[in-house]
């Protein structure tokens, strides 16, 4: 995450023609950001999922400097190569996989945005998702495993935004899961006390409505 500030940093000293933000007390912003995103789980040995980031949002302006968002997103999680062994289940010794664990939610975000200069805003918030799907991979053979885990995800998210033109946006962020994704009994055997980590990185556009 450090490494991805440090970036955004040295880039912003790099763009032309930059115009500062020019919001006022009680503006409305909307706008939109698409991206990539990469999600990895935190109890398991696995290789990160890469996928598609999207959402919309509303920010109002507080006061000079500092806005409120709410966001909602459409976001693609999981993790790969992943393996267990079969012994758990049986007396054989062979691990079982890879396997990879593909993801889909619907997330609304709570943030606070505190712009440190004209053109660069650090962020905080929490965040409520619903998994609407969820699918088990294993040699081009897929398994839906959405009752075997928990629904719903309550999760944290920080990030640093940078705003150039006054309209288009360049944001990363880390966000991670609060709750255990694991519900059933074979899921905890499997995936342990799992939780969902990701990070994002988004290209957007936003337009001031009032």
């Amino acid at each position: 995450m450090r490494k991805i500030i440090f970036i955004f940093c040295f880039v912003s000293c790099f763009i032309n023609n930059v115009s500062a933000q020019n919001f006022d007390v009680s503006d409305l912003v909307v706008g939109g950001k698409i991206g990539a995103s990469a999600s990895k789980f935190t109890s398991v040995k696995c290789d990160p999922m890469f996928g598609a980031f999207g959402t919309a949002y509303a920010e109002i302006y507080i006061k000079k400097g500092f806005a409120m968002d709410i966001e909602l997103s459409m976001i693609h999680k999981g993790a790969r190569n992943i393996y267990y062994p079969s012994s758990r289940f049986d007396e054989n010794k062979v691990s079982l996989g890879p396997y990879e664990y593909r993801l889909d939610f619907l997330t609304t975000s709570y943030l606070a945005k505190y712009y440190i200069t004209n053109n660069i805003g650090l962020y905080g918030g929490v965040n409520a998702s619903i998994m609407f799907n969820a699918k088990a991979e294993n040699n081009n053979h897929s398994v839906n495993i959405k009752d075997q885990l928990h629904r719903g995800e309550i999760g944290a998210a920080i990030g640093v935004e940078y705003v150039f033109k006054n309209k288009y946006t360049i944001d990363a962020r880390y966000n991670f899961g609060i709750n255990k994704l694991a519900k059933t009994r074979l899921a905890k055997d499997i995936l342990g006390n799992t939780h969902v980590h990701n990070i994002s990185v988004t290209f957007g556009y936003k337009f001031l409505v009032f």
